[in-house]
């Protein structure tokens, strides 16, 4: 089931609730920066301790990205932090952010 999370108007993605560990060392997130949206987005992985551990380029407005690959190995119910990031499409100055707390799943 997905459900949308609209940060600011012309601002909504969806992330995974329930992120898993795929080909060792990707996390699948379905990462979709909604096609409305008029700000790009991308989303930092961080781990308990606020270490990035992963990161995706810039999505556009109607962009998609199933995974994201891992600098540091993470498994089944370690506690994770997406931190998602608009910019303005013009001058790529931030757009504000939000950060979300989850755990990986299985």
């Amino acid at each position: 089931q997905k459900s949308v999370l609209n940060i600011l108007d012309g601002y909504s993605i969806y992330i995974s609730p329930n992120p898993k560990i795929v080909d060792d060392d990707y996390l699948k997130i379905d990462f979709l920066s909604v096609s409305t949206n008029n700000v790009y987005v991308k989303v930092r992985i961080l781990d308990s301790e606020n270490n990035i551990i992963g990161e995706t380029g810039i999505l556009k407005a109607g962009d998609y990205l199933e995974k994201v690959k891992l600098s540091k190995s993470v498994k089944v119910n370690d506690n994770i932090t997406y931190k998602i990031m608009g910019y303005d499409q013009d001058n790529y100055t931030s757009a504000g952010s939000v950060s979300l707390n989850t755990r990986i799943g299985e």
